[in-house]
Parts: C-alpha cells; structure tokens; sequence
C-alpha cells in the first residue's frame, strides 16, 4: 500500500509541476508548482525509506499531502 501511494505522489507531483509550467502567465501557477515539489519531496521520501518506515510514515506524509493539496485548491479559487 505504501508503495502504491508512492508512485501516485510520484505521478501527482510531475503532473502538478507541467500544469504550473503551463499555467506560468496566470496568477496562481506558484501554488500549482509547490503542490507538486511537496508531492515529489514526499514520494521521494516514501521510496527513500521503504519498506522499514511503512507503517508510520503513511498517515504523516498524506496528511502533508492533503493539506498542501487543500491550500492550493482555496488559492485558486480565490482569485
């Protein structure tokens, strides 16, 4: 389980990181952009530690996940 939420923060970071790239022009691509760092920082994190750290590393790194995802949501829709 937690090699699959790995990759998928694996996957959601680089997705998130072409968008900001995308967005660049617009307000708002900063966020995009550091959804996706923290996303890639953490599965970097998960694969650097695995499979010792499983257990406990899971509900620490996505919650950190979901409230950085969470805030980048309300600043885009802020504006």
């Amino acid at each position: 389980m937690t090699l699959t939420l790995a990759w998928l923060l694996l996957i959601q970071g680089a997705i998130s990181v072409m968008g900001a790239i995308q967005l660049r022009p617009q307000r708002g691509w900063g966020w995009w952009l550091f959804d996706g760092l923290v996303a890639l920082l953490l599965a970097s994190i998960i694969f650097s530690g695995w499979p010792k750290d499983s257990v406990r590393v899971i509900a620490l790194l996505v919650g950190i996940n979901l409230i950085v995802s969470g805030v980048n949501r309300l600043a885009s829709a802020a504006r």
